[in-house]
């Protein structure tokens, strides 16, 4: 049988070269659809590449952010208690302040009162406009932050001790 398939007039060779020729061309398919495949997966790679480069370095920006936001926001926490207890110490001065004033103004309510009557007229007096501007001169002056003011005693010469007089024998 076979031989008679070989002898026949070469068709079957003919059968044989156009079904090798259509096995190449359909390899030579393949080879150019798998290939054109692999340079579309490359290309698909290296812009996943770039993507993850870009990712990187926008979660590494990110990362700095936080980090700096984290700091400030541990700075502002600190400040907050620095303001808190500051504001703590005010309203414990105002307090002192408002009880000193407290007793001070029952003081003169009770010089007002005197059965004293020259201590009375003298606490209802006016006190002499000159005598005011050297209280509060005087106020003014034990502040400290008035060195630069000529008016203070301070502020013309370095305060002193004054020195030991040599006794005489």
């Amino acid at each position: 049988m076979f031989q008679r398939l070989f002898s026949a007039t070469g068709t079957f060779h003919v059968y044989v070269i156009a079904a090798l020729i259509i096995v190449l061309v359909g390899l030579g398919l393949s080879l150019t659809v798998t290939k054109s495949a692999l340079e579309a997966k490359t290309a698909e790679v290296q812009t996943l590449t770039v993507e993850k480069h870009v990712l990187q370095s926008d979660l590494d920006k990110l990362t700095h952010d936080y980090e700096l936001i984290e700091h400030e926001k541990q700075q502002l926490i600190a400040e907050g208690k620095r303001i808190s207890k500051l504001n703590l110490q005010n309203q414990a001065e105002k307090h002192r302040i408002q009880s000193t004033l407290n007793q001070q103004n029952r003081l003169i309510a009770k010089l007002r009162t005197s059965q004293n009557e020259t201590v009375r007229a003298w606490s209802v007096a006016d006190v002499p406009d000159d005598a005011l501007r050297l209280l509060k001169q005087a106020a003014n002056c034990a502040n400290g932050n008035q060195k630069r003011n000529s008016n203070c005693i301070g502020s013309r010469r370095d305060d002193q001790p004054v020195p030991n007089s040599p006794r005489s024998s």
